[in-house]
C-alpha cells in the first residue's frame, strides 16, 4: 500500500508545462462521485440509485443491482454547451464483483458513452471566427464558406476499468477513449481522441468513534496533457467536508465541498472549484451540486469499506 501512495504521490509531482489540448481531462475528476471516474465503480454500494449533478452542465443517472447479483449496471445523461456547442452525452456503464479473499474485493467495468455535439450559430456570418470545443480544441471557421461548415458529430466512446476494494483502502485504474473515436465536428477536418490513463486511490481511517480521516488521490494523463489532485476530507457522523488541490499541466487551483447524509438514503454535495480550464490571468471558479439519492431502503446495514464509502457517495 505504502508503494502505490508513493507511485501516486510521484507522478503528481512529475507535471509537465504544456498548453492542454484535452480538456476533457477535467470532466468529471471529483472523486466523491466514484461512478464517474471509473465504470467498475457502477452500483458499489449495490443499491438502486439516482444521481444529478448541476454545475457547467447537467447530468442525471440511474444505478442498480441486476437480479441480486454481482453485476451492477449504470446510465448516465449528460447534457452541457458552450459558445455555439451543444453535447449530449449517454453513458452505459457494467459492472461486475470478484470476491479474492474476506477482505479483498476486485471490481472489473466497462461503458460505452454515445455522444452528440451539435454547433448552432442563429446569425449569419460576416465575419471569420474562432471557438473552442469541450475537448480543448480550436475550430476556425472561414465566413466565405460557412455553408460547408459541418454542424454535429455522433461518435461512441468505449472505457474499461477495474478496482480494488481493501478493509480501508479503494485502488482503481481504468483507460478511456479506447476505441479513439474522430470527435471532431468539422467534416473533412479529424481530430481522435487520445487514449486517457487514470490512477484513483481514496483511504478511509477511523479517528475515535465519530470522525473518519479521508486522503485521496488522482493523476490522469492523456498525451501531453496530465491532471492530478491531492485532497483530504473529513466526515463528522453525516456531515463531510471536502478540499482538494488541483493541477492540470501549470494550471493550479482547488476544489472545495460540503456533503450532507440524511435519512439514510440521500446525500446531497456542494462544492466551488477553480476553473483550470480558463488561463492564469482569468480564472474563474464552478458551482456544483450533486444530489445522490437511494430509492429503496437498503434491506441490510452496508459492512466493511462500503459502510464507510456512502459517506460520500
Amino acid at each position: 500500500m505504502a508503494r502505490i501512495i508513493v507511485f501516486l504521490s510521484v507522478l503528481t509531482l512529475c507535471l509537465q508545462s504544456t498548453q492542454a489540448q484535452n480538456l476533457d481531462l477535467l470532466n468529471d475528476k471529483e472523486f466523491q462521485e466514484l461512478n464517474k471516474l471509473n465504470p467498475s465503480f457502477t452500483g458499489i454500494l449495490n443499491r438502486f440509485r439516482f444521481l444529478a449533478n448541476q454545475s457547467n452542465g447537467t447530468d442525471l443517472g440511474l444505478e442498480s443491482r441486476v437480479f441480486k447479483s454481482a453485476s451492477h449496471i449504470g446510465f448516465t445523461a449528460t447534457f452541457d454547451n458552450i459558445a455555439h456547442l451543444d453535447r449530449k452525452s449517454f453513458n452505459f456503464a457494467y459492472a461486475r464483483d470478484f470476491d479474492v479473499s474476506e477482505k479483498i474485493q476486485l471490481k472489473l467495468g466497462g461503458n460505452v458513452d454515445y455522444q452528440i455535439k451539435v454547433f448552432h450559430n442563429g446569425n449569419q456570418l460576416f465575419q471569420d471566427f474562432s471557438f473552442t470545443d469541450f475537448n480543448g480544441f480550436e475550430y476556425k471557421v472561414d465566413s466565405l464558406n460557412s455553408k460547408d461548415f459541418d454542424v454535429d458529430a455522433k461518435f461512441f466512446d468505449v472505457g474499461l476499468g477495474g478496482s480494488i476494494l481493501l478493509k480501508n483502502t479503494i485502488i482503481g485504474f481504468n483507460l478511456n477513449h479506447i476505441n479513439t473515436p474522430d470527435i471532431s465536428i468539422q467534416e473533412g477536418l479529424k481530430q481522435v481522441a487520445d487514449i486517457e490513463i487514470n490512477a484513483q486511490f481514496v483511504g478511509f481511517y477511523k479517528i475515535g468513534e465519530a470522525l473518519t480521516l479521508i486522503p485521496s488521490a488522482l493523476f490522469s494523463k492523456q498525451k501531453d496533457d496530465q491532471f492530478s489532485s491531492a485532497g483530504l476530507s473529513l466526515n463528522f457522523k453525516t456531515v463531510t467536508f471536502n478540499g482538494q488541490y488541483e493541477q492540470l499541466n501549470d494550471q493550479t487551483g482547488y476544489d472545495l465541498g460540503l456533503s450532507v447524509r440524511f435519512r439514510k438514503r440521500h446525500l446531497i454535495n456542494v462544492s466551488y472549484r477553480t476553473n483550470l480550464a480558463t488561463t492564469a490571468n482569468q480564472k474563474d471558479g464552478i458551482f456544483s451540486a450533486t444530489l445522490n439519492s437511494t430509492i429503496f431502503k437498503p434491506k441490510k446495514d452496508l459492512e466493511g469499506i462500503l459502510d464507510r464509502v456512502k459517506v460520500l457517495y
